[in-house]
């Protein structure tokens, strides 16, 4: 021991109540968080993100509902929900289950494309599975854009109702439904000329 030397007590460091909260909060989060996300990128920039788990479709009402590419694949889903028909916006695919009705139309998801012809034939083909007892599922690769954009129409013209309310409609049956830009405005200009015709 060396004289006039005093030991020195070592203190740790009091971690303020605020630290201890942020801690507790960052461990939550990744406790709690998804296992697997996938981020898609829109063609207007934004970037979404959506479980990997999401693999069934989400009905909008007793006849119509809407998913993405996963959930076209998931015949047990599809058979359980009473589904009669699917519509694809983005080509056949190789997992399509057997013996439910498939309609095919290709579509970019870019805002340039005209979605019109799009809308009316998927629109058309609805309307028949509807009064025929028929479900329908609409799809498209990732169930954001496109398909959301599909039913957003059918609504409008079946109900009679505008842009914003066709979306909430979508939006509660399907939290990440997002038109693109172009299919937005296509949409919104549709919903004027519909006023614009009950008008006269």
């Amino acid at each position: 021991m060396i004289l006039g030397v005093q030991p020195k007590t070592v203190r740790s460091p009091v971690m303020p109540t605020t630290m201890w909260l942020i801690c507790i909060g960052i461990l939550i989060a990744v406790v709690c968080a998804e296992p697997s996300v996938e981020r898609v990128w829109t063609p207007d920039g934004y970037v979404l993100t959506a479980s990997a788990r999401d693999q069934t479709a989400q009905c909008v009402n007793d006849y119509l509902c809407i998913g993405n590419q996963n959930a076209a694949c998931n015949e047990h889903d599809l058979r359980d929900k009473g589904i009669t028909r699917v519509i694809s916006l983005i080509g056949d695919l190789e997992c399509a289950p057997p013996g439910i009705a498939r309609t095919i139309i290709s579509v970019d998801d870019v805002p340039g494309q005209d979605m019109r012809e799009a809308f009316s034939l998927a629109h058309s083909v609805i309307e028949q599975e509807r009064k025929s007892a028929g479900r329908v599922m609409v799809h498209c690769a990732a169930g954001v854009s496109r398909a959301s954009s599909t039913v957003i129409y059918h609504l409008m013209h079946a109900q009679g109702i505008g842009y914003d309310h066709a979306l909430t409609l979508v939006r509660m049956a399907r939290s990440v439904v997002r038109p693109n830009s172009g299919f937005e405005k296509q949409l919104r200009a549709i919903e004027k000329e519909r006023a614009f015709r009950d008008e006269l």
